[in-house]
């Protein structure tokens, strides 16, 4: 039986396939769909392929009509925005050329009336500035800055942003910073005159309303309290001063009351940590530290300003903290406060502290120097001395007493470990390896000055050495405690010294 040849489908097309063209209406378009399709497939078939093809290109159609129309209205806006900018930019080139030919004859009218001169506009350099114009911005400020004032401790405790979640308060009155442009006559001095006006340009540019933050974040309370925790696990012979700031901290929260910390003085031996104590409390509060030492020939006006007759005449450091600073309580640090001299009252390094240690009297102090009054109610006193006696009784009855012994056996460690990290850290933590417990045991016998040196001879060997890891031949050996332990982590140092020799060093602890 002869067997039938298969279809042949047009040419060009495979083999058992035929091309086919299909013409559809649609919104009033016409479509031409051309598919190849086996021979062998059904009306059926080819209609439902045929369906499936229209649908797709109409999806693809109505998605470039929304493209379309989107790009449309976006085009629109914007014709509609620039055209709206333009106008408004017109509008105010004509207001202002009203103003500028308006302004002559105003100026005119103005001198005929009152027979002055019309004074200058305010200017933003140091020369002659229009005081009454001033005298309005500052105002405007203060408004701004009252409301800061106003809030609530729950409102500030809410705020979320660092920037107004701490409580603000005024360190002047916001026209107090104009005495320093209104001073005519009171000085011939050009270079004190140039001066005050420089400063007053820095306040009002700087800080316009006056206010400055107290304390912390108060949402930062918790882990405030925590760094404490963290400063006494490391220092623990300062165990009874962090206590004082916690219970004075707690009860001005709970209060809802600014952070009111009351003066410090912390007594005893050189080479126990007091000063790096006070930084590290400032730190943990979240507040800039500034240090006045006494170890030189200082004055009442380092901290008050000198006489504004000196050529030489400058503001004083509390000025300086709280007007030209960013906070109304930051740590003040008067280290050595015994070694203070009084060759006469007018020359007292320690006369100013019987205002400022008063928060009554320290509400309004002023600076002589610059001659404006602040508020430094507010600011946290850390005195350190090494003798009481030096020191007069109407400072030190001011100020609670903390007498800070040097730390022994575990403290003694513990306070070395302190005393290690920071080290370690200063050097750099990517140049050398931690020192290893072994060897801050070796050392812990040392008061935290000898430690510090010890540990910096030590590195300074070590890397000329070529070694990153600080061991026992890089330490001075007249320094090493013999006697300690090597394999026991947690034990004291056993020293064979006599701990009640007055002339030795006190045991362990940070640089004073």
């Amino acid at each position: 039986m002869p067997q039938s040849d298969p279809p042949v489908g047009p040419p060009g097309a495979p083999p058992g396939f035929d091309e086919r063209q299909y013409t559809t209406f649609r919104q009033g378009q016409v479509n031409r769909l051309q598919l190849l399709l086996p021979l062998s497939f059904t009306q059926e078939e080819e209609a439902a392929l045929v369906r499936e093809a229209q649908d797709q290109q109409s999806v693809y159609e109505s998605a470039q009509r929304e493209v379309a129309l989107q790009e449309q209205l976006r085009l629109d806006y914007e014709r509609k925005i620039k055209k709206k900018l333009a106008l408004e930019a017109q509008d105010l080139e004509a207001q202002e050329e009203t103003c500028k030919k308006a302004l002559p004859e105003a100026q005119a009218k103005v001198s005929t009336d009152t027979g002055t001169e019309v004074p200058k506009p305010l200017r933003s350099a140091v020369g002659d500035l229009d005081i009454a114009a001033e005298r309005k911005f500052l105002e405007y400020e203060a408004r701004s800055g009252e409301q800061l004032h106003r809030r609530t401790f729950a409102q500030v405790l809410r705020a979320k942003h660092s920037d107004i979640g701490q409580l603000m308060k005024p360190v002047l009155a916001w026209d107090e910073v104009l005495k320093l442009i209104d001073r005519k006559g009171a000085t011939p001095d050009r270079d004190a005159i140039k001066r005050d006006r420089e400063l007053f340009l820095r306040i009002r540019n700087e800080w316009p309303h006056g206010m400055r933050t107290v304390g912390y974040p108060l949402r930062d309370h918790q882990a405030v309290l925590a760094d404490l925790n963290r400063i006494a696990d490391q220092l623990p012979h300062f165990g009874q001063v962090l206590q004082h700031v916690r219970e004075h901290l707690v009860l001005s929260f709970e209060r809802r009351q600014p952070m009111h910390i009351p003066p410090v003085l912390l007594l005893g031996e050189p080479g126990i940590g007091k000063t790096h104590f006070t930084h590290e409390l400032a730190k943990a509060l979240r507040l800039p530290v500034h240090r006045h030492s006494f170890d030189a020939s200082v004055t009442g006006a380092a901290l008050m300003g000198s006489d504004r007759h000196w050529a030489n005449t400058n503001f004083g450091l509390v000025f300086e903290a709280l007007v030209l600073g960013r906070s109304a309580s930051p740590v003040v640090l008067l280290d050595e406060i015994d070694k203070a001299t009084s060759t006469s009252e007018r020359s007292n390094a320690l006369g100013p502290l019987h205002s400022l240690l008063e928060p009554l009297s320290a509400k309004a102090v002023t600076d002589i120097s610059v001659l404006l009054t602040v508020d430094a109610s507010h600011i946290v006193w850390i005195s350190t001395a090494n003798v009481r006696k030096n020191i007069p009784e109407s400072i030190c009855s001011r100020m609670h007493e903390f007498l800070i012994e040097g730390p022994r056996g575990e403290q003694a460690i513990q306070a070395a470990y302190a005393v290690a990290r920071a080290v370690h850290d200063r050097m750099g933590s990517k140049r050398f390896d931690p020192p290893a417990p072994k060897v801050i045991r070796l050392l812990a016998h040392l008061s935290a000055r000898e430690l510090i040196k010890a540990l910096e001879t030590g590195y300074a060997r070590a890397l000329n050495g070529g070694s990153r890891t600080l061991q026992r031949h890089h330490l001075p050996p007249e320094l090493l405690d013999e006697d300690t332990a090597d394999d026991s982590a947690g034990s004291g140092p056993k020293s064979t010294r006599n701990p009640g020799d007055p002339d030795l060093p006190p045991q362990g602890g940070y640089l004073h």
